[in-house]
């Protein structure tokens, strides 16, 4: 594995991702420089949670699907949360599945926003939860007006439009819908009326607000004319 600091990157006091060569920050170039540098990421990060935090390094799990569960198992589960939300992108969607085959029934994990993740799948262990999970798949592809908003109903996950068709920036158009979403109080017939306001913060803020207006000049009343006799 190829070490951070071989990589020319640095994080500067804010916490950003840059380049030593131009304090630029980073820029996605190929797939397979985005996971050679995701996986020397890791590594600093652990190096830093050991040097500057005093955190002691576990074991390595074999696979992702380990590490979620272990994860999941060591820190989520005992926690005394209410409500858990989660975010998972891409193949995290994946993994969040494997959680959920094994805790999908805890009724705490009430909504899952996922980004650019087809291989979500709900799991049968679900059937056995007593309230509602709801599951929304920020997609890179298609358009706003593609996914068509229906009714909540069990083991169904909606879909809608990241807001990009570029995957890796999906998680970064679709985080005010995620935020969005966890803020509202859900219940299942309020399901479609707050994803329809969601939907539309994918956008740049710019069209939102033209979006806005065009529609309140829609709902105005046609004025009368005046008659003269």
């Amino acid at each position: 594995m190829t070490k951070f600091s071989d990589l020319g990157y640095f994080f500067d006091d804010q916490g950003v991702l840059r380049t030593e060569k131009d304090n630029e920050p980073f820029k996605f170039t190929t797939q397979e420089a985005y996971e050679e540098l995701g996986e020397a990421v890791d590594e600093e990060i652990f190096r830093l949670l050991e040097d500057k935090c005093g955190l002691d390094k576990k074991a390595y799990s074999r696979t992702p699907e380990e590490h979620a569960d272990t994860a999941w198992k060591t820190w989520v589960k005992p926690s005394k949360a209410k409500e858990i939300y989660v975010v998972a992108h891409s193949r995290g969607g994946y993994d969040m599945t494997t959680v959920l085959k094994k805790h999908g029934d805890d009724d705490r994990i009430s909504k899952i926003c996922l980004t650019d993740s087809p291989w979500f799948q709900i799991p049968k262990t679900c059937e056995r939860r007593t309230a509602p999970l709801y599951v929304v798949n920020f997609l890179a592809n298609g358009s706003l007006e593609k996914y068509k908003i229906g009714e909540y109903r069990a083991g169904k996950v909606q879909n809608l439009f990241a807001g990009t068709k570029i995957h890796e920036w999906s998680s970064h158009f679709s985080i005010d819908a995620c935020f969005k979403i966890f803020e509202e109080e859900f219940d299942e017939a309020k399901f479609a009326e707050i994803l329809e306001s969601a939907k539309f913060l994918v956008l740049p803020r710019e069209e939102r607000v033209q979006r806005n207006e065009t529609d309140d000049e829609e709902e105005e009343e046609p004025k009368e004319k005046k008659i003269c006799v």
